[in-house]
């Protein structure tokens, strides 16, 4: 979902996903249904209107609304093609095991068919890919995808044999208050090709592919847009946000800082793979909003040509003590711009993150250092001697949705005993909707379905942007976005969901 210039370069990974897709207007609504596998999902023609009630209104059909699309369950091709209602009226019809789709009579063909790809198509789905972001995939690239892309977690929609849309979920965990490495589906490679805009491709692809995460087990879907304006009717939400840094080096000089005992080095790419593993897996199982890397996402980040394109003057640097690294850094420098560029710095000691500014900052013969992605609580603006001259800007990364939102509350850990009564609202993953009683506290938490009286009403991705620490549920509550029923409520929720640390994702996948 992109089509526009390609964001700035990042240290590897997968490019964001963005908007190429189809805007479509209006407010989502719920209809009954199970938490059955998804069969089919039907666009209809006509916006809204007296088809859509009648579809759901088919006795055949489990079904639940979501703007002009219905998601029916349990349907077969026989019964589908049968029922004049669909076949006269609708322009896409999809069936996950059948794959059949039929489109509205009389009008321009816009049979699309959503299904992961096979291995053959692999290098067909990264190549559609890199036209989405307005470019040609060159070998580096293709490369670079072959790497990181499973298949089977792939969802592309087809015109006959022609690939016009690409979606995939990558494989993660995802480190939720109090610790625990959450199943979660990265949501990445998102693209609508040109030629087929505004056809409802990619409200299909991510409609399916929450339903898809659903199926596999994975309560929380997280992605980083880049088009901001396109995720929340989907139920994601700003979950952790990350800061660009630019520095004057001459005015870098540090006041305050923890008393360093240990040495920095340069090492090798191929001896950075056998070492930043390991510091990273230390942060992850401190920091909520982290992800996991896996060895091909690794690779891949230690290449030596982030997302598949060629930079030169790649260094990778470690901060050790006592024979055990603490931190690293990987930078590029930039002598067109005179300028230290750091792609990732992660440390898991105060005297690490000191140590490693220190050393970028004294690199000679440049102007400025850049950090991109920067925690929101990194303590280096309280280490400089003169902090004006850091220039930061605010950037929302991480996006959060809540798949299995019960799940994922009993899930994580509360900085404040407390029990809540809260009402969620979702208009695409109906098992959410309701009122689920949420007991939590240091030592764990449950959440359950109940009649009583809600404290608060939300909607999923409302109850997704305070899930991790970002914020508090207070802000929204003055934005007009959560309805307060017991006074006090929204008070003992800041309270339950407050965490020591920001959450941070290091890991632009």
């Amino acid at each position: 979902m992109h089509g526009h210039p390609a964001p700035p370069l990042r240290s590897g990974g997968c490019r964001r996903v963005g908007g190429s897709q189809a805007h479509q207007s209006g407010q989502s609504s719920s209809a009954g249904g199970s938490a059955s596998s998804v069969r089919a999902v039907v666009r209809v023609s006509c916006h809204q209107s007296a088809f859509s009630r009648q579809i759901l209104s088919t006795r055949y059909f489990a079904s639940v609304q979501y703007g002009d699309w219905v998601i029916l369950r349990g349907v077969s091709k026989n019964l589908v093609e049968n029922t004049p209602r669909v076949v006269e009226q609708t322009t896409i019809c999809f069936v996950s095991s059948r794959h059949f789709c039929i489109s509205k009579r009389g009008t321009q063909s816009v049979n699309i068919e959503f299904r992961p790809v096979r291995e053959e198509e692999v290098d067909d789905f990264i190549r559609a890919e890199s036209r989405g972001f307005g470019r040609n995939a060159t070998d580096a690239y293709l490369a670079h995808g072959n790497r990181l892309i499973e298949a089977d977690r792939t969802l592309a929609a087809f015109e006959g044999k022609r690939l016009v849309g690409t979606s995939t979920s990558h494989t993660l965990k995802m480190t939720v208050p109090g610790g625990a490495a959450v199943p979660t589906g990265g949501i990445a490679w998102v693209t609508v090709q040109p030629t087929h805009r505004r056809r409802g491709i990619n409200t299909g692809m991510m409609v399916q592919q929450l339903h898809r995460i659903h199926e596999r087990g994975e309560p929380l879907a997280a992605l980083w847009p880049s088009e901001s304006a396109i995720y929340g009717r989907f139920g994601y939400e700003m979950a952790a946000f990350g800061e660009r840094w630019t520095v004057e080096r001459q005015r870098s000089a540090l006041t305050h800082s923890p008393e360093e005992q240990g040495q920095t080095s340069f090492v090798d790419s191929w001896e950075a793979r056998g070492i930043f593993p390991d510091v990273y897996q230390r942060v992850f199982s401190v920091r909520s909003g982290m992800v996991t890397r896996n060895d091909a996402a690794w690779d891949d980040e230690l290449s030596g040509a982030p997302q598949g394109r060629s930079v030169a003057e790649i260094f990778y640097v470690v901060y050790e003590l006592d024979g055990r690294v603490d931190g690293y850094v990987k930078y590029r420098i930039d002598r067109s711009q005179s300028r230290l560029i750091i792609f990732e710095l992660v440390t898991a000691t105060d005297e690490a993150h000191a140590a490693l500014w220190k050393f970028c900052m004294g690199v000679d013969l440049l102007d400025t250092v850049e950090g991109n992605n920067r925690p929101v609580d990194d303590p280096l603006l309280w280490m400089l001697a003169d902090p004006q001259r850091l220039r930061r800007e605010s950037q929302d990364a991480l996006w959060l949705r809540l798949v299995d939102a019960p799940v994922v509350l009993a899930q994580r850990r509360y900085a404040k005993e407390g029990k809540l009564v809260i009402e969620i609202q979702d208009s695409i993953c109906p098992w959410n909707n309701g009122r689920f009683q949420l007991d939590g506290g240091l030592d764990g938490a449950q959440c359950r379905p109940t009649s009583a009286s809600a404290d608060l009403s939300l909607s999923v991705a409302d109850l997704a942007s305070g899930y991790l620490g970002a914020t508090g549920y207070s802000a929204l509550q003055r934005a007009s976005r959560i309805q307060e029923h017991s006074v006090g409520a929204i008070k003992l929720m800041d309270e339950m969901f407050a965490t020591d640390l920001k959450p941070w994702c290091a890991h632009d996948f």
